[in-house]
């Protein structure tokens, strides 16, 4: 068995387009329609158009299918397994702390609104 790391950096760059592309689908606003959609057509597609960590193993089993990294060159099949969940696996970190960061982003938003909420009214009672 040989490692091949120029592989390993194709399977990062799959995950980290999975990990984008299924945040965005699945939490996206701007995607609620089309969410909608797939769920009046088809009630396991639409499970899948809402969660990021589903949707991302589909993504990494394309990318793999498309591209064929072998990061570990030892049997073709076993190979693009391993490739396919350890892209999962740095897509769904990627997305971990996408969508951490965006939780702690809403969250400072929403303290940030409620002190300007509060300042506004302490000044509207001096007056």
């Amino acid at each position: 068995m040989t490692f091949q790391p120029e592989e390993l950096s194709t399977c990062l760059v799959i995950a980290l387009a999975c990990s984008g592309i299924a945040m965005s689908f699945t939490q996206g606003s701007m995607f609620d329609p089309l969410r909608a959609w797939i769920m009046r057509q088809n009630k396991l597609l639409g499970d899948l158009a809402k969660c990021f960590f589903c949707l991302s193993h589909w993504l990494a089993f394309a990318g793999v299918a498309i591209y064929r990294p072998r990061p570990l060159q030892s049997h073709l099949l076993t190979d693009l397994v391993v490739s396919a969940f350890a892209i999962v696996t740095l897509s769904t970190l990627a997305s971990g702390l996408m969508f951490a960061s965006f939780f702690t982003a809403g969250q400072f938003h929403a303290l940030r609104e409620r002190m300007l909420q509060a300042s506004k009214a302490s000044v509207t009672e001096r007056v």
